[in-house]
């Protein structure tokens, strides 16, 4: 099957989903293309399948050589492929009499990257992210074929009705969400029921699969995300400090992210002498976390509702967390919860009742035999809902079923 995979920048530290999938897809023999908006050659962390190497950017100028000689050479090719998708007239009368020019290269090229994908014949095209979907609609349109747009959180909220109505309103699109917080979401905002199919975003179970756990005298907690508001960092260490003055036992959290919220959390930090408890680690590709989890006894994801009414939509990390044996203490808001047997691979706790967070923190400090139970249960709940290779299996049913 010829799929081709769209989104934004590429890669992205925090969107491994995308690449899971990806590389999913590849393994299991498919031709998939990656295509984005902007190229992230910072983000290098990623290097299965040289993706980044085969990343093409969606700007017409991507499809034109440089040299004129080049240029007729591939829109000869074009043009024969052109007629076999029946889009040859389109693409042949683009080239002559614009702006003065007898032969206009620029406007064939952008008439070609507005068919792309029905000239190479894709069978499939899978776009991450609503707004990227909009913005590529008119290709959408001119493919007329098969098209999944998977929604994963952000793209559900702050946008109008009117914003997706285009989108939302083509026959052939249909959507995938991950989770039944982000389907409620979406139908809200005017798309069918009945076009939409939950499937979460996975792992690599083998890959997040745990090494035998040292006994330390240290109780290491864990929280891995965005350094934003509705990941709620802050009030992670405001329930680290409640635990430094409640307990004997020495508690180090390890922060892996960064963002906005950076600069108030070392200040909070600073202010309550908790340098000794708290350790920021910035941005780190997963290798480094997987390590860290290792390392960990607790993962913790106090997640919010921000001002803007968004909220954590899945979570991917927390099903990483779980893969790797470690019980998870989060909020009840967005998405996460669909993803933790509440009281059996962690605790669900609600939004910003600090208070329950230490609690359960503080049981499961005190209870060693329990926390190993729930890594188990976690383990097992993972691999049987987002293990990549299960959900690859689920994919192609949507695919095939479209």
């Amino acid at each position: 099957m010829k799929i081709g995979v769209v989104t934004g920048s590429f890669p992205e530290v925090s969107e491994t989903f995308v690449v899971n999938q990806i590389n999913s897809l590849k393994t299991f023999g498919h031709d998939v293309s990656v295509f984005c908006f902007k190229m992230d050659v910072a983000n290098s962390c990623f290097d299965a399948f040289d993706l980044i190497e085969e990343a093409i950017v969606l700007n017409w100028k991507s499809f034109m050589p440089a040299t004129i000689f080049k240029k007729f050479f591939l829109i000869k090719l074009i043009l024969i492929k052109a007629l076999l998708r029946g889009v040859f007239i389109d693409l042949f009368f683009s080239l002559f009499f614009k702006k003065g020019k007898i032969v206009n290269t620029h406007n064939f090229f952008k008439q070609y990257f507005k068919y792309y994908f029905k000239i190479q014949n894709y069978s499939i095209l899978h776009i991450h992210f609503g707004t990227n979907a909009v913005n590529m609609i008119e290709q959408i349109k001119a493919f007329n074929k098969k098209t999944i747009v998977t929604f994963h959180g952000y793209d559900a909220h702050n946008y109008s009705e009117h914003f997706y109505k285009t989108l939302f309103n083509q026959p052939n699109v249909f959507f995938t969400v991950n989770t039944n917080y982000v389907k409620k979401r979406i139908v809200a905002l005017g798309a069918s029921n009945s076009k939409i199919s939950i499937l979460p975003m996975g792992l690599d179970t083998d890959y997040f699969k745990p090494k035998v756990k040292k006994n330390s005298k240290v109780f290491n907690l864990l929280f891995v995300g965005r350094l934003i508001p509705l990941k709620a960092p802050l009030m992670s260490i405001k329930i680290v400090h409640r635990l430094k003055l409640e307990l004997q036992r020495q508690v180090c959290f390890h922060i892996v992210g960064d963002g906005s919220e950076m600069e108030v959390c070392k200040a909070y930090v600073s202010d309550h002498n908790l340098e000794s408890n708290v350790v920021f680690h910035g941005s780190k590709p997963q290798d480094y976390i997987k390590q860290l989890m290792e390392q960990s006894d607790v993962f913790l994801f106090p997640g919010i509702i921000d001002q803007n009414g968004r909220c954590e939509a899945q979570g991917l990390v927390i099903q990483e967390a779980q893969s790797m044996k470690l019980p998870v203490v989060i909020s009840d808001v967005g998405g996460m919860k669909e993803g933790v047997v509440d009281g059996e691979s962690g605790f669900v706790v609600t939004e910003k009742n600090l208070e329950e967070f230490v609690k359960k923190i503080v049981f499961l400090i005190e209870h060693e035999e329990v926390r190993k139970k729930m890594g188990e249960i976690g383990r097992e709940f993972v691999k049987q809902h987002y293990d990549s290779t299960f959900l690859h299996k689920k994919w192609l049913e949507i695919y095939s079923e479209l």
